[in-house]
């Protein structure tokens, strides 16, 4: 009787495995091609066990951390075919041939658009874990130049951002210094110099005469003397 009663509920529990409905099997996505870093181009996929009367493919890059709907703003889903294939386009404009991550979602038609769509965001939207039935994404590694001239890196608007490095001295400029004088300018100036004197009353030692061609005259559009401007250095006084 036991052993009878055994065999019955290994029958049931089998004929329940067999009957399982179609819709309740695991669905899933993946990505059968994908462009290189670097390069425009779709991506392609494909969906398993899901209707694509009823469901789409919700596409998002992550470039420097921020996410991207693609592959438009406007249509956010990409339609399924019929047999499971889907294709998007991925590099739409900007750095977005530098995308990092790439990403599928799959979701419902009916879904609200406003609810599922990523413009610069540092997270995915929320609504795509509570809408979705399945999900990929795919690392491209390592980011490559663009070409050999427009590297992929991250841009910003407000320039080029100093770099501060911990640990490392100070740069010291040494400035020349007369030989055999002491280091300190207000030691130098005080120190024996020699210069020529010029005539008295002027600031040069002459006229500076220019060259001629021929018998034509030219007239010099600056004085022959120049003034030299007067310097000074010091420390301020005690108030």
């Amino acid at each position: 009787m036991k052993i009878r009663n055994v065999l019955l509920l290994k029958r049931i529990i089998l004929a329940l495995l067999l009957a399982r409905s179609p819709a309740t099997t695991a669905q899933s996505i993946g990505f059968t091609q994908i462009p290189p870093p670097g390069s425009a181009g779709y991506v392609y996929g494909i969906v398993h066990d899901v209707d694509p009367s009823k469901y789409g493919v919700a596409l998002f890059i992550e470039v420097f951390g921020t996410e991207w709907t693609k592959p438009t703003f406007a249509d956010p889903i990409t339609p399924i075919q019929a047999d499971g294939a889907f294709a998007g386009n991925i590099v739409t404009g900007g750095q977005d041939a530098c995308a990092q991550t790439v990403s599928a979602y799959v979701v419902p038609l009916n879904t609200d658009p406003r609810t599922i769509r990523a413009s610069g965001e540092g997270s995915l939207p929320p609504a795509l874990d509570q809408v979705s039935i399945a999900h990929t994404s795919a690392l491209r590694s390592p980011v490559v130049a663009l070409n050999s001239t427009r590297p992929c890196r991250k841009s910003n608007r407000f320039g080029i951002t100093p770099t501060i490095v911990a640990g490392d001295p100070s740069k010291v400029t040494a400035y020349s210094t007369t030989f055999g004088s002491a280091p300190s300018r207000f030691r130098q100036n005080r120190s024996l110099t020699t210069a020529t004197r010029p005539p008295p009353g002027v600031c040069s030692s002459g006229r500076n005469v220019r060259s001629r061609i021929g018998f034509t005259p030219r007239m010099s559009n600056r004085l022959a003397v120049t003034v030299a401007p007067n310097t000074s250095s010091g420390t301020s006084p005690l108030l």
